[in-house]
């Protein structure tokens, strides 16, 4: 559960930082002055609503899913809930479902749960396909 957790984390760090720096521009440098409250208001929301509800929601399926002992339905729920959680960032970001944000967040997605995740993928797939 740990671990689901500081993936969902960092993965959504990475996602932030890198939409910064894609932007060309760091969101805490337009936040400066109070006066600003919706701006304040609009980055509160995106960068803490989300990862929570994120949070909340999926890292228990997360953590349930490591249960499965045949590594393609291990890859395939956690491809359902990395959809889930690319639509849960993209209907409250976005007014339309075409947003190359959800193609990042996809490839960030992909690279932490790997790089969190390759020892038990390893393992399943070892035990799935023993010769």
């Amino acid at each position: 559960m740990k671990k689901a957790i500081a993936y969902i984390t960092l993965k959504y760090f990475l996602f932030f930082l890198f939409i910064n720096i894609l932007r060309g521009q760091v969101a805490v440098d337009e936040l400066r002055s109070l006066d600003n409250l919706p701006s304040l208001a609009y980055y509160f929301f995106i960068l803490a609503f989300i990862p929570i509800i994120v949070l909340l929601v999926l890292s228990f399926p997360i953590h349930l899913s490591f249960r499965i002992k045949h590594v393609v339905g291990f890859l395939v729920a956690n491809l359902i809930l990395l959809l889930v959680d690319i639509y849960i960032y993209i209907f409250f970001t976005s007014q339309n479902l075409k947003d190359i944000n959800g193609v990042y967040l996809l490839v960030i997605s992909c690279f932490t749960f790997f790089l969190f995740f390759r020892t038990a993928i390893k393992a399943k797939y070892k035990a799935t396909y023993r010769q």
